[in-house]
């Protein structure tokens, strides 16, 4: 019950969170820079609730079954909730002072994808993680939300049990893919995830490409390198 509670308390801070960056784009008067925030909640939202409904989904299974098992599902829902409450103030930060870079990038995409297997079951393999010795911290953002958001849509639209996430760079551009063996689609209308994705890219030079068909659904995206160490 303990474990429990503070898990609760974690999600109700996280709210609380949100609720302090949703104020902020109410007091924001420029259009791009409600933009950047709209994008910044869905995000952060998007994920952290994901993992937080499929925690006490399972938790309510394992309540009367497996108590060591439930432990261990609360300990990481709530290391979770820690996390996206961190994100949150760290967006905040980011309007008053500037953005901050707490990890160095290649740790926080490699603890996103964990963090995420972790919460939801579905596999999640990073590799050819590639990138310059230096980013730009706008650069770091893109690529980091582009990755979160496209892990929570394998699993929420395509019902995907493995993803793939893989970098690289060559002498013209970084490269980003995401493969999931969800159900996909043949036809596609772009929501605000993968709108948000082509926005953040666009402001880089980037361009985003997608496919989907019976065997799942991959994007892709290229990142001039120029672009690389440069804020838009």
């Amino acid at each position: 019950m303990v474990h429990l509670k503070e898990g609760v308390q974690q999600i109700v801070q996280a709210n609380v969170g949100f609720q302090e960056l949703a104020a902020e784009v109410e007091q924001s008067s420029m259009r791009r820079e409600r933009l950047r925030i709209t994008r910044e909640i869905h995000d952060i939202v998007g994920y952290t609730l994901t993992n937080q409904t499929m925690a006490l989904q399972a938790a309510v299974v394992l309540l009367d079954r497996d108590h060591d098992k439930l432990r261990e599902l609360l300990a990481s829902a709530q290391e979770s909730a820690r996390s996206g409450l961190q994100e949150v103030r760290q967006a905040l930060r980011q309007l008053r002072v500037g953005a901050e870079r707490p990890l160095a990038f290649l740790n926080r995409l490699n603890q996103l994808c964990r963090t995420f297997e972790r919460a939801t079951a579905v596999r999640v393999e990073l590799s050819g993680a590639q990138t310059p010795d230096a980013l730009a911290p706008g650069v770091e953002l893109m690529l980091y939300r582009m990755v979160q958001e496209g892990l929570t849509n394998a699993f929420l639209h395509g019902k995907a049990t493995r993803v793939s996430v893989g970098l690289g760079l060559d002498g013209e551009a970084l490269t980003v893919h995401l493969a999931d063996n969800g159900s996909g689609a043949e036809e596609v209308t772009e929501g605000i995830g993968l709108t948000g994705m082509r926005e953040r890219l666009g402001a880089f030079g980037g361009v985003l490409d997608y496919r989907g068909g019976a065997h799942g659904f991959t994007i892709w995206a290229r990142i001039p390198r120029t672009a690389l160490l440069e804020e838009p």
